[in-house]
């Protein structure tokens, strides 16, 4: 995503450059739909991406979950408490649109 918003800004930049400063072209409105998106596509990761499964007994991490967005481990509740911001925030997005 990083890169192709990057890359993006990059086009929009040498459009400018050509055309004159505040020359707008799809590349910048790219960049502003990616810009809106990101946001939407990691609360729709945040609800989908936990498998319910703790780690198994033993360990420093007994009985936490992996969360693979942030690569560390939570807790159920802290779970619970990210997929309820997420879906505030995505219930905000669908308003809006």
């Amino acid at each position: 995503m990083s890169s192709l918003l990057t890359r993006c800004d990059e086009a929009a930049r040498g459009h400018e450059a050509t055309h004159g400063p505040g020359a707008r072209c799809l590349f910048h409105d790219l960049a502003d739909e990616l810009r809106r998106l990101y946001p939407i596509e990691q609360d729709v990761r945040a609800l989908l991406t936990y498998s319910g499964k703790a780690v198994p007994d033993g360990g420093a991490f007994q009985g936490r979950y992996y969360d693979p967005i942030e690569h560390s481990y939570t807790t159920l509740e802290g779970i619970t408490t990210r997929r309820l911001e997420a879906g505030k925030r995505l219930m905000a997005a669908v308003k809006e649109a």
